[in-house]
C-alpha cells in the first residue's frame, strides 16, 4: 500500500515530520477501509491509502459530501462555540495526544552492555582476581 503522500501533491503522509502522526493517520484510515457498515468510507479510506486519491481530491470532487457533511457541520459548529481560551485548550490536548503517541511509538532503548572499559569497579572484598600477569602456557 502507497502511505506516503506529500503536502505538495495535499496528500495524507506529511505530518509535519511526525512519525507518529503519520502511523496514527495511517491506523485510523485502515479501520475506516474495514468498516463494514458504511460501504462509502471504507472505499474512500481505501482510495486514500492506496494512492488512488488524496484528501483534496476527496474534497473536490463532491462524491463525498453527504458522508462528510453531517460531520464538518457538527465540528464547525463546535468549534465557533468555543471562546478564545477554550480553542487555546482544545489545542493544548491535542497537542498532548500527538505527543503521547510519539511517545508510545518511540523506539524504546536498549540497556547499553557494559564494556570492560566503562564496567563500574567491584565492591570491595567482591574484586575478580587480576589476570594480567598469569602464565597460562606453564603448568
Amino acid at each position: 500500500m502507497n502511505f506516503e503522500w506529500s503536502s505538495s501533491a495535499s496528500t495524507f503522509g506529511e505530518s509535519g515530520g511526525n512519525p507518529a502522526l503519520h502511523k496514527h493517520r495511517r491506523e485510523l484510515l485502515e479501520k475506516l477501509a474495514s468498516n463494514r457498515t458504511n460501504p462509502a468510507l471504507a472505499e474512500m479510506a481505501r482510495g486514500l491509502l492506496s494512492g488512488r486519491t488524496t484528501p483534496r481530491q476527496v474534497i473536490a470532487s463532491g462524491a463525498y459530501d453527504e458522508l462528510l457533511a453531517p460531520h464538518v457541520r457538527q465540528f464547525t459548529s463546535w468549534y465557533t462555540s468555543l471562546s478564545e481560551d477554550e480553542k487555546e485548550a482544545a489545542a493544548q490536548r491535542g497537542q498532548e495526544h500527538l505527543d503521547n503517541l510519539a511517545r508510545r511509538d518511540a523506539p524504546r532503548a536498549q540497556p547499553a552492555r557494559e564494556s570492560p572499559e566503562t564496567r563500574r569497579p567491584a565492591a570491595r572484598g567482591d574484586e575478580e582476581p587480576s589476570y594480567d600477569e598469569t602464565d597460562w602456557t606453564s603448568e
